[in-house]
């Protein structure tokens, strides 16, 4: 399982631009009806991005900047 640190600096406003027009609408379309404040499969919430940092009963769902490591992307 990889290990996921939380980032040491806040995004900056072009990745907070980038997540909130091109990932936040596909988690809100496809994930979050099971991974919400109300239902969390797998013990994972997508709602947020300090969830989504956690993770889940198998572990951070992402990997810092590696992608093809994250859980999310496998």
């Amino acid at each position: 399982v990889a290990s996921q640190e939380a980032p040491s600096a806040p995004p900056s406003p072009e990745q907070i631009e980038f997540f909130e027009t091109k990932v936040r609408p596909l988690l809100a379309n496809n994930c979050q009806s099971c991974h919400s404040k109300d239902v969390q499969m797998g013990g994972l919430r997508m709602d947020s991005r300090e969830a989504l940092l956690k993770g889940g009963d198998s572990g951070p769902s992402l990997a810092g900047t590696d992608a093809d490591k994250s859980l999310l992307i496998q």
